[in-house]
C-alpha cells in the first residue's frame, strides 16, 4: 500500500487543518502517517484472523462431515474433553461458564446472581473459551494424526 500517496491526497482534500494554521505541517504528516499505518496493520490482523478462523471451521467440518461412521465417535470424544476441560478450570469459571453456555443466562444476570461485575463475567467466559478451543484444537490435530 502506498501510504505516502494517501498521506498527501489526505493532506490536499483537508487543507483546512493546515493552509491557515500557527502550527507546522509536520505535526500533521507524522500524525497521519503514524494512524495510516496503523490502520493498516490492523487490517492485516484482521484479515489474519478471519482466515485462521475459516481454516479451523473447515478442518472441523473435514473430520467430521466427511466421515459419517466415525461422526458419532468424534462427537463423545469431543463431548468428554469439553467436560474434562471444564473440570480443570477454576470452580468460579467453570460456574460462569456453565451458567452462560448450559443455563442461558445474559452475562448481566449471572454478574447479579454472584455479585460481581459484568466485566468479571465476560472476561472468564473469554478465559473458558479460550480454554476450550485449546483442547479441542488438539484433539482435532491428534485425531487426523491417527485417522
Amino acid at each position: 500500500e502506498d501510504v505516502a500517496q494517501d498521506v498527501f491526497c489526505k493532506l490536499w482534500t483537508k487543507r483546512e487543518l493546515w493552509l491557515d494554521n500557527d502550527r507546522e505541517p509536520d505535526s500533521y504528516l507524522f500524525t497521519m502517517t503514524k494512524n495510516m499505518v496503523l490502520n493498516i496493520f490492523k487490517h492485516r490482523q484482521i484479515e489474519q484472523d478471519y482466515q485462521t478462523e475459516q481454516a479451523e471451521k473447515t478442518f472441523l467440518y473435514e473430520l467430521t462431515e466427511k466421515e459419517g461412521i466415525l461422526n458419532d465417535v468424534y462427537y463423545k470424544e469431543m463431548l468428554l474433553i469439553i467436560r474434562l476441560t471444564l473440570e480443570k478450570m477454576p470452580k468460579r469459571r467453570r460456574e460462569i461458564f456453565e451458567l452462560s453456555r448450559f443455563s442461558g443466562l445474559s452475562h448481566k444476570e449471572i454478574a447479579e446472581k454472584l455479585d460481581i461485575s459484568i466485566r468479571s463475567v465476560e472476561h472468564q467466559v473469554y478465559l473458558a473459551l479460550i480454554e476450550l478451543k485449546k483442547a479441542l484444537l488438539f484433539f482435532i490435530i491428534l485425531a487426523n494424526i491417527f485417522k
